[in-house]
């Protein structure tokens, strides 16, 4: 056996990293993306932590929409507000009493 044959070659490009190995080349997904504000849905202003709403729908809005009637809502409330009204007070039945 010749000293040739007894050496594998190896290819960093092709294998994988080793354990415990760092890849420098790419960044966290931390770095890559800017933190991006949150806009209003109805007028696309830039709203901050202290004058951001977000509605039931899902969607946040500046304080000029906030109310339901101003966007648009999708949310059904009043649905919403019976259900929860439902579910508060159960049905309180008495038991039936026989007559004498």
């Amino acid at each position: 056996m010749s000293a040739a044959e007894g050496v594998v070659s190896r290819n960093p490009q092709t294998e994988g990293p080793k354990e415990g190995a760092v890849d420098i080349q790419s960044p966290s997904p931390a770095d890559k993306q800017k933190k991006k504000h949150e806009r209003c849905a109805q007028c696309n202003a830039r709203v901050g932590i202290a004058s951001s709403f977000r509605c039931k729908c899902g969607e946040v809005f500046c304080s000029a929409h906030r109310y339901p009637d101003m966007h648009n809502c999708s949310f059904d409330h009043f649905a919403a507000a019976q259900n929860k009204i439902s579910k508060a007070n159960p049905v309180v039945s008495g038991s039936k009493v026989t007559a004498i």
